[in-house]
């Protein structure tokens, strides 16, 4: 059809037909023409796509999911609680690292200043997070690495296994949930 409307266009009385094969210069840029019809048909088709929750994908889906009061779950990293221990008064710092035995760093959630625990030293409790959002195991007794070194403070252990984080909530994950909504 492209290359119809193209040699009725330049059709002249007298003058030879258009060359419209795909070596010559009028069919390369015929062959650019319908190229770019069918990129936005296949947009157009794409985007008419995304009204249909079945299908939709990314912010369209998101979109979806705000009409029924869902927000798509994120990724999170895997909280650790951890006991430290110390010269009284140490402050920890947040964004101080320390490490899990399976080469995870971990991030102090907040500051928290080590106090007395009656025998010359010091103890706190804290949350550290997984430096990665994902499910990211950390078993009990396993951050016991200090990376931020800060003088007065001596250890670090988790007593607990850390609350296992999450990746972020599928297309199909988020569309069961919005199904279900309804």
């Amino acid at each position: 059809a492209v290359a119809d409307d193209w040699t009725r266009a330049f059709t002249e009385p007298d003058q030879p037909a258009l060359d419209t094969e795909t070596t010559s210069p009028a069919g390369q840029l015929i062959d650019a023409q319908v190229a770019e019809i069918e990129a936005k048909n296949a947009e157009l088709l794409f985007l008419s796509n995304q009204f249909n929750p079945r299908v939709a994908e990314g912010r369209w889906q998101d979109a979806l999911g705000h009409i029924y009061f869902l927000e798509r779950k994120l990724d999170e990293p895997t909280v650790v609680t951890c006991q430290l221990t110390g010269l009284n008064g140490t402050v920890i710092p947040y964004g101080a690292l320390v490490q899990s035995g399976t080469g995870h760093t971990l991030i102090c959630n907040r500051s928290v200043t080590i106090e007395s625990d009656g025998k010359g030293g010091g103890a706190a409790e804290t949350t550290f997070r997984v430096s990665e959002n994902g499910p990211i195991e950390i078993p009990a007794h396993s951050v016991r690495s200090i990376v931020t070194t800060i003088p007065g403070w001596d250890t670090v252990d988790n007593a607990a296994a850390g609350a296992v984080g999450r990746d972020r909530e599928t297309r199909s994950e988020f569309e069961t949930r919005r199904a279900a909504s309804v």
